[in-house]
């Protein structure tokens, strides 16, 4: 049982995963209010500890793999979206910009956890 949440935290902060929301964050350098070097550490604790905490909620609840990895895409851009949004860590000046940022943040985790993660997940099993 111990093992399952360590792969689940190796795999949710493993390159593949994290890889694509790195070079997300570049893109927003001359706008974000928040250090990159800071960032690099935080995204793969956090996508890790995310990834466990989805196989904590499947475990408990029974859910199957695709609700596990949609549930764990929309809570974590759920928290994602609320920390952005109270720390102001962007410099936007419109609603329509922080919309798009929001919808692409939830695109980016339904990709990430439904594809990515699902698919090394699988992977590893074999």
């Amino acid at each position: 049982m111990t093992s399952e949440y360590v792969k689940a935290f190796i795999i949710g902060s493993s390159l593949p995963v994290f890889g694509l929301y790195f070079y997300n964050v570049s893109k927003y350098d001359d706008i974000m209010n928040y250090s990159y070097k800071w960032y690099t550490f935080a995204a793969p604790l956090f996508l890790g500890l995310l990834n466990v905490f989805g196989l904590f909620i499947s475990n408990t609840y029974k859910l199957t793999r695709l609700q596990r990895y949609v549930m764990t895409a929309v809570i974590g851009a759920t928290l994602i979206s609320i920390v952005i949004t109270v720390t102001k860590a962007y410099n936007y000046t419109s609603k329509e910009q922080w919309i798009q940022h929001y919808i692409s943040l939830f695109m980016l985790y339904i990709f990430t956890f439904v594809f990515v993660v699902n698919i090394l997940d699988r992977l590893i099993d074999l």
